[in-house]
C-alpha cells in the first residue's frame, strides 16, 4: 500500500542507526529518479500513529525528491513493538551497519528499564549482534557485565548458561580515548586488510575493535604486521603477545583456528582465521598423512603461530578410527615442532568445552556459543571446535 509521507513519524526512538548517512540518501534519490524500485518501508501502526522502523534513508531520499507518498509494508503494533523490530533492521540488507549503528541499537534496549534486564544473549538476538558485543556495551553503561547467556539446544528449547567463569579475565573499562591513524599506520592497516581478505578498511578496523580496546589498536596493527613477515627479527613479539593455533585432529578433516592477543590484558583474543585441511578420500593412510603434512606446513608458514593447542582424541570402540586419528596427531606434532619448534598443549574435549560453558556440549551448542563469542553471525553447519580449542589454549587451559 501507499502512505502519505507526512503521516509517517520518525521521532519515537525507532531509528536504530546512529545517524543518517547523507551520501546514501543522495545515491538512493538518484536511483529513484532513474526508475529503480526500492523495497517498501516497514511501518508499525498502533491505531493512531504510523511509526517508521525500517527505511529511514529511503524516506529521506523521497523527501529530497518532494514525493508526497511512498510504498509501505504496514504492520500492527505499538511503539515498543516497533522499537524491538527496528533494532534488528538492516542487519542483512540495505546500507551496512557500522559499529556505531550496532552500539546505538544495543543501547536502545540496555537503557530501557524492562529490556535492560534481559540477558546479553537475548538482547543480541533482537539486535542481531553477539552477546559479547552486548556485554561490552553494558559494561560501559553500567560497569556490570551480565553473566547469563541463553542458547538454543538441539531440541529447539532455550537454556541458560552462566558464563561468569569463561576465560580468565575480568573486563577493564574502556577509557574512550579517540584513535587517530597516521598515514604510516593506515598503510599498515591496508596490509592487514589484504592479509585477512576483508572487504574494506572499515571492516578490518571493526574486526580489530570488536575484540580489543581502542587504545590497543596501534599494538594490534603493529603486531599483525610483524607476524606477517618471515624473518625471526621482524617476528619478535613481546612475551605477553601470543598467537595460538588450535587443532581438532582427524585423518579426513583437520579443523584449525588462529587466535591472538595480549595475555596480560583483559581483551578477548582476536580470531584471525579458521578453516579445515581436507585429505583425499579412499587414498591410503600414508598418502593422506603426506597430504596433511604439506597443507599444515603451508598453514604454519602463512600464520606463524607462537603456541599450539591440540585436542587429544578419546578412545573409541572403533579401534581403526582411533588409530588413524592418533597417526594424524603424530604428524601434526612432528610438523609443528620441526617447522616452528612448537610443543603442543593437550586438551581433552571436555576441557575446552567446559571453558566455553559446558563440558558436555554437543556440536550445535559449541557452534552457537563460539559464533556468539567471536561475533561470527550465522555459520550454518560449520564446526567451530578448533576456535574453542585455540581460545582455551590462549586462556591457559591445559592438562596438568
Amino acid at each position: 500500500m501507499r502512505l502519505p509521507i507526512n503521516l509517517i513519524r520518525t521521532d519515537g526512538g525507532t531509528q536504530a542507526r546512529a545517524k543518517i548517512h547523507h551520501p546514501t540518501v543522495i545515491e538512493y534519490a538518484q536511483a529513484m529518479q532513474s526508475g529503480h524500485h526500492f523495497p517498501p518501508l516497514i511501518i508499525f501502526f498502533d491505531g493512531s500513529t504510523y511509526w517508521l522502523v525500517d527505511g529511514f534513508h529511503r524516506l529521506e531520499a523521497s523527501r529530497l525528491l518532494k514525493y508526497s507518498e511512498i510504498e509501505v509494508d504496514l504492520k500492527l503494533g505499538d511503539l515498543r513493538q516497533a522499537i524491538l523490530y527496528a533494532v534488528g533492521a538492516n542487519a542483512t540488507h540495505g546500507l551496512r551497519r557500522t559499529r556505531a549503528d550496532k552500539e546505538h541499537a544495543v543501547k536502545l534496549l540496555l537503557e530501557d528499564a524492562e529490556w535492560g534486564s534481559w540477558s546479553d544473549r537475548a538482547i543480541g538476538k533482537h539486535t542481531v549482534t553477539s552477546h559479547v558485543f552486548v556485554a561490552k556495551i553494558r559494561s560501559l553503561l553500567t560497569g556490570n557485565v551480565s553473566s547469563q547467556r541463553t542458547y538454543t539446544t538441539r531440541h529447539g528449547t532455550e537454556a541458560i548458561m552462566d558464563t561468569a567463569n569463561i576465560g580468565k579475565w575480568q573486563k577493564k573499562e574502556d577509557d574512550s580515548e579517540s584513535i587517530k591513524l597516521s598515514p604510516e599506520l593506515l598503510e599498515k592497516l591496508k596490509r592487514i586488510q589484504h592479509k585477512w581478505n576483508t572487504e574494506s578498511l572499515e571492516e578490518t578496523l571493526e574486526k580489530i575493535l570488536d575484540t580489543h580496546e581502542p587504545t590497543k589498536l596501534v599494538n594490534v596493527i603493529e603486531t599483525n604486521i610483524r607476524t606477517s613477515e618471515n624473518s625471526n627479527e621482524q617476528r619478535a613479539l613481546s612475551e605477553s603477545w601470543q598467537r595460538w593455533l588450535g587443532i581438532d585432529p582427524g585423518l579426513g578433516t583437520v579443523r584449525w583456528a588462529i587466535v591472538e592477543g595480549d595475555a596480560d590484558n583483559t581483551d578477548l583474543p582476536l580470531l584471525v582465521n579458521y578453516g579445515t585441511i581436507q585429505t583425499t578420500p579412499k587414498e591410503t593412510t600414508s598418502k593422506r598423512l603426506s597430504e596433511l603434512e604439506v597443507d599444515l606446513l603451508e598453514l604454519l608458514r602463512e600464520f606463524r603461530p607462537t603456541h599450539l593447542a591440540l585436542e587429544l582424541p578419546l578412545m573409541s570402540d572403533n579401534m581403526n578410527l582411533t588409530r588413524k586419528i592418533n597417526e594424524a596427531v603424530g604428524v601434526i606434532e612432528l610438523v609443528c615442532y620441526r617447522e616452528l619448534n612448537l610443543t603442543s598443549v593437550h586438551l581433552y574435549p571436555s576441557m575446552w568445552k567446559a571453558h566455553i560453558g559446558y563440558g558436555r556440549a554437543d556440536n550445535e551448542e559449541v557452534t552457537d556459543t563460539v559464533s556468539g563469542l567471536f561475533n561470527l553471525g550465522t555459520v550454518g553447519k560449520t564446526r567451530l571446535d578448533a576456535v574453542a580449542i585455540s581460545y582455551a589454549g590462549f586462556c591457559g587451559v591445559k592438562i596438568d
